[in-house]
């Protein structure tokens, strides 16, 4: 990172401000909501969501689960928001996630005879 390359952060549209990315290519979590017994605490601290392959289609970017239901947000797709920052995305992590993704595929297809689609995802959640 270049020293005079400042780490812009806007929030993730439909998270309510709960999360943030920045033009560096990370996501954080600003806060959550804890249970502590019978009541429900909102927690403001700072946490660092990893980098991840969507298996579906290996596209990178960030599950994450808010009001109850999980959402899937593009790296790219946030990257977008930032037309004029200049983007320093580190790019050493997305080689490896890729391998493992091909690799679960390799695996996916081993076990079941047949390549892995979107609709095996949905008949295997119905069933």
């Amino acid at each position: 990172m270049n020293p005079n390359e400042i780490e812009l952060w806007l929030s993730v549209p439909e998270t309510d401000h709960r999360f943030e990315v920045s033009n560096f290519g990370h996501l954080r979590q600003m806060a959550r909501n804890v249970r502590r017994g019978k009541t429900t605490i909102r927690v403001q601290d700072v946490k660092r969501k990893p980098l991840m392959t969507r298996f579906s289609t290996g596209e990178l970017g960030w599950q994450l689960f808010f009001d109850g239901e999980e959402r899937f947000f593009a790296r790219d797709g946030l990257m977008a928001m930032f037309p004029e920052a200049v983007l320093a995305i580190d790019h050493s992590a997305d080689e490896s996630l890729k391998a493992r993704w091909n690799e679960a595929q390799r695996d996916y297809e081993e076990r079941h005879g047949k390549p892995y689609t979107p609709a095996e995802r949905v008949w295997a959640a119905l069933n």
